[in-house]
């Protein structure tokens, strides 16, 4: 079952990628919870974690994964969002009617958008 490489333009193959072979496992539901806890406890992907753990030297580089928790990110971020609707919906009512945005609010808006975007570079959407 020996497959060919892929052509040299192939989009889902790194061109300085050497390892040809590849194995499939099959999981239960909490083996794999616990194997997906493990590598992120050992800071790894779960390929690495695995590679790590099978064989005494692994032959190719270890992904180190920063130690984000995604959905308390994605939490944050969501909130983050539904405070700049807000701050926008006030503005637009206040000038719709003529008043003058007040600065404090102004600068709220600036300071809510920096802070998504800090967010969004922690969960690597940047």
């Amino acid at each position: 079952m020996n497959t060919p490489p892929a052509p040299p333009n192939s989009p889902k193959r790194r061109p300085n990628r050497k390892d040809e072979r590849r194995t499939t496992e099959r999981w239960s539901d909490a083996d794999h919870a616990e194997l997906v806890a493990r590598a992120q406890r050992a800071g790894l992907s779960v390929g690495s974690y695995i590679r790590a753990c099978v064989l005494a030297a692994p032959t190719t580089r270890a992904r180190k994964l920063p130690p984000v928790d995604l959905a308390a990110l994605a939490t944050t971020l969501r909130a983050f969002t539904k405070v700049a609707v807000n701050i926008n919906q006030i503005a637009r009512h206040l000038n719709m009617d003529g008043i003058p945005i007040p600065q404090e609010l102004a600068t709220a808006g600036i300071r809510i958008d920096e802070s998504r975007m800090e967010v969004m570079t922690a969960m690597g959407r940047r």
